[in-house]
């Protein structure tokens, strides 16, 4: 019986290149549309310096810029740190660091094993027994068991862990695309994730390092920097740089990125059963993985076991906390007393049931318009810059206040004052000195007013035709 490939992560990204360790090189041009070649990769980052790469202009200022795969600024383990040395744990992979730190384009690059070789730790795909040492042929495909090397069993009922997934299946990962690699028919399917790299407006990302602004991409968002959470951003200013749920059974991603406000953490669920990654995943046992614990059942906590049949040391029958604004998980199963409960703090306004402090209404759905949070949400005149007074400061307009700034529905009204009324301070258009005592005397309006003696029917000639008169006109 022909080895079957080893699996062991979900996916691996190598400078936006994805590698499965079944042998198979996931970023080919058939399989991976225009992500490009590795050799293309490795000449583009070889020194940052020849050819027609160019150093992004900020290299080296401790933040990820959108033309930089990484910044030697950043502090290790944070999110764009540039790698110093590669190793993905993982035996079938040959690790490569490509770029350049001073250039911003390091990047690990993890090629398969293809090479039937002893005592390499690695059985490829087409290896076995026969030619390859590293090999076990004890795994049956299709018993309905994950042993060995398997990655899941179709004999594994749908939902149950080990089943083997589909696309649906895949948990969804910012700025990623997700396909099956490997097959169920032969127990190595697996969830991968194309990482998407090219600027296209209405895939939901803004890719980081992929130079993609809000002219080239309008999934990218035109006020990332300001410090608020608009529609379209996952953070602004409070972005996460280093993804860590504390569980050894997740693999944790830091997906997009501070410099396109979309960055957030992914924990991937690990199924495969590895020797010595500290995980015991729920289809393994002391058999097939040496971090499961011998002893399950003893109603002892013993070593490897975070839970046992004891009163103290019970497993939970579930993890949530009740809170809403938590993604609540676990890893492991009551049969190998190793359940491990994990309640990760949700990030980014979206649909997920939660409303995060630095959400409002017009970013999350989850969100009911508040007031007194400084953002004018629906149903709402003002909140924060509710107006103090309705006074326009014009004499000819009555002034009106409706609602409260308390309740964020203050607003203003100003009508035109058109009656003649005195002592309002107004004198209305139509108005005069004589039915409006705000109004002064004006000359010419028709209406003889305070001290004229005329106004619209004064004399043009004073000729009385009068000879013994003597006619004079004053005014």
């Amino acid at each position: 019986m022909k080895r079957l490939p080893w699996l062991a992560i979900v996916a691996l990204f190598a400078g936006g290149c994805l590698f499965s360790s079944s042998g198979e090189q996931t970023n080919s041009k058939s399989d991976m549309g225009d992500i490009g070649d590795t050799a293309n990769l490795s000449d583009a980052q070889s020194d940052g310096t020849s050819g027609d790469t160019t150093i992004p202009e900020n290299c080296g200022d401790g933040q990820l810029q959108a033309d930089e795969v990484c910044d030697p600024m950043l502090p290790p383990q944070s999110g764009g740190a540039c790698p110093t040395s590669c190793d993905d744990g993982l035996a079938c992979t040959t690790d490569t660091l490509v770029g350049s730190a001073a250039a911003c384009t390091a990047a690990c690059q993890s090629l398969p094993i293809e090479v039937c070789e002893n005592g390499d730790g690695c059985c490829p795909g087409d290896c076995s027994a026969d030619n390859d040492t590293d090999c076990d042929d004890s795994a049956v495909c299709g018993d309905g068991v994950l042993t060995g090397a398997e990655t899941c069993d179709p004999g594994i009922a749908v939902g149950e862990p080990g089943a083997c997934p589909v696309v649906a299946d895949c948990a969804p990962i910012a700025c990623s695309t997700p396909r099956i690699v490997g097959d169920r028919t032969n127990c190595s399917a697996v969830c991968a994730y194309v990482p998407i790299t090219t600027c296209t407006t209405g895939d939901g990302c803004c890719p980081a390092g992929g130079g993609c602004d809000s002219t080239s991409d309008q999934d990218c968002s035109i006020t990332c920097g300001d410090g608020v959470i608009d529609p379209g951003e996952a953070c602004d200013g409070n972005c996460p740089t280093v993804c860590d749920d504390g569980n050894a059974c997740t693999t944790d991603t830091l997906e997009g990125s501070a410099a396109s406000c979309d960055a957030e953490c992914a924990f991937t669920s690990i199924a495969a059963c590895v020797n010595g990654d500290g995980c015991c995943p729920a289809a393994c046992n002391a058999v097939t993985d040496s971090d499961c614990s011998a002893t399950c059942g003893n109603n002892m906590l013993d070593a490897l076991e975070t839970c046992d049949n004891t009163t103290t040391t019970l497993c939970p029958t579930t993890c949530d906390d009740g809170d809403t604004c938590t993604n609540d998980a676990s890893t492991g199963s009551p049969l190998n007393c190793n359940v491990t409960c994990t309640n990760t703090a949700k990030t980014g306004c979206k649909a997920d049931g939660c409303c995060l402090p630095s959400c409002n209404a017009n970013n999350d759905v989850d969100c009911a318009p508040f007031c007194g949070n400084g953002v004018k949400e629906a149903g709402e005149s003002c909140d924060g810059n509710c107006p103090t007074t309705c006074d326009d400061g014009i004499a000819c307009t009555s002034d009106t206040t409706m609602g409260s700034a308390a309740a964020c529905n203050l607003v203003c009204g100003h009508t035109n004052i058109t009656s003649c009324t005195s002592g309002d301070g107004c004198c209305a258009p139509g108005c005069n000195a004589v039915n409006d005592t705000d109004c002064g005397p004006v000359c010419p309006n028709g209406v003889r007013e305070g001290a004229e003696i005329c106004d619209g029917n004064c004399p043009a000639s004073c000729n009385d035709q009068n000879s013994c008169t003597t006619d004079v006109r004053s005014g």
